[in-house]
C-alpha cells in the first residue's frame, strides 16, 4: 500500500474495510461475501521516474485475479494504454475463483 500511496499519478486509494476507491472519482469497489477485487496499476516512481508496478487483491483470491489478469490480458492493455499510467480494477466472484476475473 506504501508503493501505490507513492506512485505518480494517485488514482486509487485502499480504504479499510476492504475497498479500492478511485482518488478522482466517488467509485468504491468493496469486497464483500462472494466478490473480491484486484487492482493492477502501472505508474511512476516520484524519485527515479522509472515505471513501477502494483499488482494487489483486497484478499487472497483478489490478488490471484489481478495477477492472472494482467496476465492473461497485458498485450490488451498495452495498446490500450501505450506508456500512460492506468489503474484497472478486477472484479473477480470467490466462488468460482480467480479464472472468473474480469
Amino acid at each position: 500500500m506504501q508503493i501505490l500511496d507513492a506512485c505518480e499519478p494517485r488514482l486509487m486509494a485502499v480504504r479499510q474495510p476492504a475497498a479500492f476507491r478511485g482518488v478522482h472519482s466517488t467509485e468504491v469497489f468493496e469486497a464483500r461475501e462472494g466478490l473480491d477485487f484486484g487492482l493492477i496499476y502501472k505508474g511512476r516512481h516520484p524519485a527515479t521516474h522509472h515505471t513501477c508496478w502494483v499488482v494487489m487483491g483486497l484478499g487472497d483470491i483478489g490478488t490471484a485475479a489481478a495477477a492472472h489478469f494482467l496476465h492473461a490480458h497485458a498485450r490488451i492493455l498495452g495498446s490500450l494504454t501505450g506508456r500512460r499510467c492506468f489503474a484497472a480494477v478486477i472484479s473477480v466472484d470467490t466462488n468460482k475463483g480467480w479464472e472468473s476475473s474480469v
